[in-house]
């Protein structure tokens, strides 16, 4: 069974099960798309981005018109641009979508792309692929060791003209000259002789050549390069501790499930339980 009228759509790219949240509150339209038990009914299902006053984008799942749930925050935000871009083209974005009988009632999972980044109708030409960033060159380290090399020479260098420098001042200054105040010579009858003093001498040591070459510090860059960023491996991003595949169904392995696709566990359920793997709402499936 199919809904939404086709004039003006686009149909995305669907290759990434997502269930909807609060279906629980729309049962009365989800009933017209009741499967027997074991099987499912197929249903399009419009995506519109709400942006509310105040908070995050939501984007809102609908069926005729009619609200059927939406995508959790993480989702929404994650698929709001794509939406809102489709939008703007002048497009309604659209998603298959499968209703079957679940712990809420009757759920919705609805199939988007796994690319958040997938160009819409009205984006002109296909998005080309990513190039791989190319790979830093090879630093070597003889430029630097050279640098330091001619540096050190000119420190060695300019220490010895100073040191020379000082020696021959040294040798060739005169010697200081200091002035004295003679307290006035008072004669008297008698036969002392007069007085002289004298105000006593300061001098100033000469500077070092320590004092007169400031320091000079070397700067060398860090060596190394960057890490590549990790490759998508093709597993559901809802689940961690094994690689869960994307696919119509998955079940536990050696369990009752019929597949067409199954893990063996334990599998921690990091986002939406998508597959229904953990029963008993532990966090951990295929114990």
């Amino acid at each position: 069974m199919r809904e939404n009228s086709s004039q003006g759509v686009w149909l995305l790219p669907g290759n990434l099960p997502v269930p909807l949240t609060g279906v629980e509150q729309h049962q009365d339209v989800l009933a017209a798309y009741d499967a027997p038990p074991g099987g499912h009914s197929e249903v399009q299902v419009e995506l519109v981005v709400l942006a509310p006053a105040v908070g995050a984008r939501t984007v809102e799942a609908r069926i005729g018109g009619r609200r059927v749930g939406q995508l959790n925050p993480a989702m929404s935000l994650r698929y709001a641009g794509l939406l809102e871009r489709a939008a703007a083209s002048g497009v309604r974005p659209v998603c298959e979508a499968k209703a079957k009988r679940g712990r809420f009632g009757i759920e919705l999972t609805v199939m988007v792309p796994a690319d958040p980044d997938s160009r819409h109708p009205g984006a002109g030409a296909p998005k080309p692929p990513r190039a791989a960033p190319p790979a830093p060159a090879a630093r070597s380290r003889k430029p630097l060791w050279i640098s330091a090399g001619v540096v050190l020479a000119l420190m060695i260098a300019a220490l010895a003209v100073n040191a020379r420098q000082q020696s021959s001042q040294a040798g060739s200054v005169a010697p200081l000259v200091t002035s004295s105040s003679a307290a006035p010579t008072t004669t008297t009858t008698s036969s002392t002789a007069p007085v002289t003093t004298t105000a006593p001498v300061t001098t100033t040591a000469p500077a070092t050549a320590e004092e007169l070459i400031p320091p000079v510090s070397l700067v060398v860059p860090p060596l190394g390069g960057t890490s590549a960023a990790p490759v998508n491996d093709g597993c559901h991003p809802n689940y961690a501790d094994a690689c869960v595949p994307i696919a119509d169904d998955v079940d536990c392995a050696g369990g009752s499930g019929n597949g067409p696709a199954y893990v063996r566990g334990p599998v921690r359920v990091v986002g939406a339980d998508v597959y229904d793997l953990d029963r008993n709402s532990d966090g951990v499936a295929c114990e």
